[in-house]
């Protein structure tokens, strides 16, 4: 795993946080506490995933009171996702294929609305099994992700929510190995770092 990275990225989320994530009361020209309306916690489910590289739950914890920086965890079930099969290309994907993340989203509320804009910065632990039938090998797969997402929030009174964006960054391999059925004899063992993208259309439920 390469150190420098995730030192680069926490420390990335350690500065924004600093800027970002003070009361109102102790930013100078802010608004004030009483117009802070963010939600504390929020769950979302992104289910254009699907036609993707499956779909994303997950859920946003504020940090602080009347701060508008949050941390969210999410679980991708990949093995959902159509562009997951179609780049595998193999004859079998396990059901259990899926990414575990952590991101750091801020949220920018609208001076006109309740609506805000929003990004953020995340990482991802992903996890596949492929088989492959023709070659009759099997194939085991672990990477790291980095990601950024951006976009646009659509806030109802009913406390539900739109989300409209993209996530776009780097899968890192950890481990890809392939091996053949018969005995588990290591086939090939594969290294690299790819670029993903991702649309993003969820529906969210402010707590």
């Amino acid at each position: 795993m390469n150190y420098k990275i995730l030192s680069v990225f926490f420390f990335v989320i350690i500065l924004t946080q600093t800027g970002f994530s003070q009361d109102d009361a102790t930013i100078p020209g802010a608004k004030t506490t009483e117009s802070n309306d963010l939600p504390g916690k929020t769950f979302f489910v992104n289910p254009l995933g699907i036609l993707q590289y499956g779909p994303i739950i997950g859920a946003e914890f504020k940090l602080g009171k009347n701060s508008n920086s949050y941390i969210s965890p999410h679980i991708r079930w990949s093995f959902l996702g159509v562009l997951s099969h179609v780049d595998w290309n193999a004859d079998y994907l396990s059901p259990a294929n899926m990414g575990i993340g952590l991101s750091y989203r801020m949220l920018m509320p609208s001076l006109s609305s309740k609506n805000a804009a929003y990004m953020g910065i995340g990482m991802e632990y992903g996890k596949e099994y492929a088989r492959y039938d023709t070659s009759e090998t099997e194939e085991y797969f672990t990477g790291l992700g980095f990601i950024a997402n951006g976009g646009y929030r659509w806030r109802f009174p009913s406390g539900r929510y739109v989300n409209v964006g993209m996530y776009a960054g780097a899968v890192m391999t950890l481990s890809d190995d392939e091996y053949l059925i018969v005995d588990g004899t290591l086939y090939n063992s594969y290294t690299g770092t790819g670029f993903i993208g991702m649309l993003e259309f969820a529906f969210g439920w402010e707590k």
